[in-house]
């Protein structure tokens, strides 16, 4: 079990705070998150080790928040709470009886609630549309953001072939991945991928989420809502949305009718993918890669 840090100790005994419990606590990052009980309500703080070991990202914290902020009043991620707290505690509300949207779509399926999942997969995908648009109307926010090139398909790539159990030593898996690995470079290279990414953005990339995926949405009872902004960074959004879309196509694969009105949803309604061709084409390559991994969940 670990510790409560001597600091988020401090602060909840400055507030009175009793009621709190530490949900997760990444070692890699010296990230704390808990929950806790102030006045008749649960909120969510996160907070994040200071020292030179792990300041990028208590920086990618603090610029999360500022992201929180400037969306704030939207319904796209859960309010920030502002009970006079210190800057390195960042404290949003707690959604209670939440789900990721990838355990929501597997609930749903269970009961065949087909309409429930065309609702919230739509309303995530406005959300994230939305998301975009909004912070990149916003100059100081893309200040703080460290430039990146289109390597963004590649880490994206990394991560369906390298997490969950696509990162385990098994001799098997690695065989796996090395194969799909190998097509799936064949096929960046016969589509002209990475070149064609550089052609549709020859001034340079928007912001966008940098880590959106079915489990960084969360379906509480009443709303959707985007979290885990802290990889918010420039790049395509026709990358971004293929990682997204290529897991839930794999949840939703024998659904063939609800796949195709997503289909057109997409090409109808997200203003933020400026090549329609190019989304599709990474799209096949990531859907490839994402079926490999989702045979070992």
């Amino acid at each position: 079990m670990e510790q409560t840090p001597a600091d988020v100790r401090g602060f909840f005994v400055n507030k009175g705070i009793t009621e709190f419990k530490i949900i997760e606590y990444n070692e890699w990052k010296g990230r704390y998150c808990f929950q806790f009980r102030y006045g008749s309500r649960d909120y969510f703080l996160k907070w994040n080790e200071k020292t030179p070991q792990y300041i990028s990202h208590y920086e990618s914290l603090r610029l999360e928040e500022s992201l929180y902020h400037m969306l704030e009043g939207q319904g796209i991620v859960p309010k920030t709470i502002d009970i006079n707290d210190p800057d390195e505690f960042f404290v949003s509300d707690y959604i209670s009886n939440a789900m990721t949207l990838r355990e929501k779509i597997k609930n749903l399926l269970s009961t065949d609630d087909i309409a429930e999942i065309e609702r919230i997969v739509k309303e995530t995908l406005i959300k994230w549309d939305k998301l975009v648009t909004i912070v990149n109307s916003d100059e100081i926010h893309k200040v703080e953001l460290k430039k990146n090139d289109n390597n963004l398909f590649f880490v994206y790539l990394d991560s369906l072939l390298c997490s969950g159990p696509m990162g385990t030593s098994s001799s098997f898996i690695q065989r796996k991945r090395n194969a799909v690995l190998k097509r799936a470079y064949k096929l960046i290279k016969s589509k002209k991928i990475i070149s064609k990414i550089d052609s549709v953005y020859p001034s340079g990339f928007p912001v966008i989420h940098g880590d959106f995926h079915a489990n960084n949405v969360i379906a509480g009872n009443d709303s959707i809502y985007i979290i885990d902004l802290e990889n918010c960074r420039f790049g395509a959004p026709e990358v971004e949305l293929a990682y997204f879309y290529a897991q839930i196509s794999l949840l939703l694969n024998d659904k063939k009718e609800l796949l195709k009105c997503f289909d057109m949803f997409i090409m109808e309604k997200m203003s933020m993918l400026t090549d329609m061709g190019l989304f599709w084409r990474i799209y096949q390559i990531f859907f490839r890669v994402v079926k490999l991994n989702r045979r070992f969940y």
